[in-house]
């Protein structure tokens, strides 16, 4: 199981599987119109200026009282139903620069890929269309919702003609059986390796709560190493949407995935610094 070992001062916290530990990274930006104290109603959506220059990484613990409350309509969810390659997603890790001792590894989960020239599945944020590339899962969730884990996290990865990354977070808690989560879970390869399977007419909105107008959004990072970097393995500047509301899952499913990835991939909590979460409430 993938250890998470973080640096806070000089101790050395050794963490179960089912802890998290904020890593003590420190923020890189100030933004005048940011205030943590604020609950304001703001007309719009936060500006694309917001995203690019607020830097720091993800995943973050998400405090809703220190939350910047706003009204806007972004993002706009154009999914439709795609046929969806299934792989046993292997990603390497060579270093973690935010962990005090980077353990090399390997670590692996599924992932559901979107055909290379389908444009039919985007959301747009301030305008701007971004194109789902793929849906992946960790366990436990990466991100934490006033300290609280989820027993999962799904992402849905887009990107912007312009190369712009936004990310969607959903956590899944126990609960009954969720047969779309079944198609996935039914279809994936037992091992890294073996073929990719095919899920026929999936639609990614049947993975999102019901509740789609209580969400909140901050600038962060990828969560893993991506696109080949050296420099700055974990890209920061992402666009990041995570639903307060979970979906469920039973708890036999829970451990027909473990089964397949018995270890888990969550990256341990990031700090927040400086950065400002806003909370897209609905009316």
């Amino acid at each position: 199981m993938k250890s998470k070992i973080v640096g806070f001062l000089s101790l050395i916290i050794i963490l179960s599987s089912c802890q998290k530990a904020i890593v003590n990274e420190p923020s890189a930006f100030t933004l005048s119109e940011l205030s943590k104290s604020s609950v304001v109603s703001l007309n719009t959506s936060p500006s694309n200026a917001f995203y690019d220059n607020a830097l720091g990484q993800t995943p973050i613990d998400i405090v809703t009282k220190n939350t910047v409350k706003y009204k806007g309509n972004d993002p706009v969810f154009h999914y439709v139903s795609f046929d969806g390659i299934v792989s046993n997603n292997k990603t390497h890790y060579a270093a973690d620069p935010f962990i005090e001792i980077p353990v090399e590894h390997d670590e692996y989960n599924l992932k559901v890929s979107v055909p290379a020239a389908n444009k039919d599945n985007y959301i747009t944020i301030n305008g701007t269309k971004f194109y789902l590339l793929q849906f992946h899962f960790h366990w436990l969730s990466e991100h934490t919702i006033d300290g609280k884990d989820g027993l999962m996290e799904v992402h849905f990865v887009h990107q912007s003609d312009a190369g712009q990354l936004s990310v969607i977070g959903v956590l899944i808690q126990g609960g009954e059986k969720n047969k779309n989560l079944q198609k996935l879970f039914t279809v994936s390869p037992l091992n890294f390796g073996d073929l990719n399977a095919t899920v026929a007419a999936f639609n990614p909105l049947n993975l999102l709560p019901e509740n789609r107008q209580d969400y909140f959004t901050y600038s962060g990072s990828l969560t893993t190493p991506g696109g080949g970097l050296t420099v700055t393995p974990y890209l920061t500047g992402l666009k990041w949407f995570v639903f307060k509301a979970p979906i469920y899952l039973s708890n036999i499913q829970y451990n027909q995935y473990k089964s397949v990835y018995p270890e888990a991939n969550a990256r341990p909590v990031q700090m927040l610094g400086a950065r400002v979460v806003y909370h897209h409430m609905a009316n």
